[in-house]
């Protein structure tokens, strides 16, 4: 029972922390009209203030976010200049991306690949990238400031397991599985392609040492339609009673993180995750009274297909192909 308790109590804290540091990052976005930040400062504020917490001591902490803003920064300035040419803007983040995976812990270079290939979605060029940098300096100083008050104010520290490093193998089969992932959305005209890439970043991340992909795959196939399909309504209901009921989608996101910190539910997270970004992105748009439903879902269930099948036929090759070399020798 005291297991449970500190694990429910802890899930709590990292969710409202994660939160915070959201929210934050979203005024800062707001206020200092860090107009090239784009959404991908939020989710690098929200989630390196819980991968900050998680590390002793204070100089260990700033530590961390000094590498995580840096690693971030410098990707996305990478994925943004590189627009020149399918291959080069294929081929260079995702060998900085490999970079990342060899040198960093697995749970910083996976906030870092998230980061970084959401610049794909914001303004291209190296000008709107090196505006990005800035950005992301500001918001990781939130997330360590968030987090290092919240470690100062807790009653209880929070329970540190070792970092996790990646071996060459497994990380050169998650660098080739976003080349490839990488060069589809670059290559195929299709509605919210950028998912493709997003749905092989967040299984890596999610997925535990020794977890199957099949069954998070499975969850993330069956969870993104659901949550489309519920974002749409939710969205219809606030522009038919009241435009106010979108300040709940920060709740209903964290909602889907505390699933996943407490009980390790990818299918909670990715249905509440979606949810809100399905909405989030509806009134960013200024279309909400035209909600596009029908290309929303069809468009991310389809690349999150896509990318979800390219993850699992390339662990397939590759496991087929080492159980035939063990068998030879």
């Amino acid at each position: 029972m005291a297991k449970l308790s500190d694990g429910f109590h802890q899930a709590v804290c990292r969710t409202f922390l994660l939160l915070a540091a959201a929210l934050a990052a979203a005024f800062l976005w707001a206020y200092l009209r860090m107009q090239e930040g784009n959404l991908l400062i939020v989710v690098f504020a929200a989630l390196s203030a819980v991968r900050v917490l998680k590390t002793t001591p204070a100089a260990a902490k700033l530590r961390t976010i000094v590498n995580l803003t840096t690693a971030a920064a410098l990707l996305q300035y990478i994925v943004g200049a590189s627009n020149h040419g399918l291959l080069l803007s294929v081929l260079l983040p995702v060998t900085a991306g490999w970079i990342i995976l060899r040198t960093m812990p697995a749970d910083s270079a996976h906030l870092v690949l998230l980061t970084g290939f959401l610049a794909y979605t914001a303004a291209p060029g190296a000008a709107a990238a090196a505006g990005r940098c800035v950005d992301i300096v500001i918001a990781g100083a939130a997330a360590w400031l968030i987090s290092w008050s919240a470690a100062v104010k807790s009653s209880s520290p929070a329970t540190v397991q070792p970092d996790r490093f990646l071996s060459k193998p497994a990380a050169a089969l998650e660098s080739w599985t976003i080349f490839c992932t990488a060069f589809l959305y670059k290559s195929l005209p299709l509605p919210q392609s950028i998912w493709i890439v997003l749905t092989v970043i967040f299984i890596y991340m999610i997925r535990q040492p020794h977890e199957s992909s099949i069954s998070l795959v499975r969850q993330r196939i069956f969870s993104v339609p659901a949550g489309i399909f519920l974002g749409g309504l939710y969205s219809g209901t606030a522009v038919m009673l009241d435009h106010r009921l979108a300040y709940f989608m920060p709740v209903i996101a964290a909602a889907g993180f505390f699933m996943l910190y407490y009980r390790h539910d990818f299918f909670a997270f990715s249905l509440f995750f979606m949810f809100a970004f399905t909405v989030y992105a509806d009134w960013m748009s200024g279309i909400s009274c035209s909600f596009d439903f029908r290309q929303l879902l069809l468009g991310r269930t389809l690349a999150t297909a896509i990318g979800a099948a390219v993850l699992l036929t390339i662990e397939k090759i590759t496991a087929d192909f080492s159980g035939s070399r063990a068998a030879a020798t």
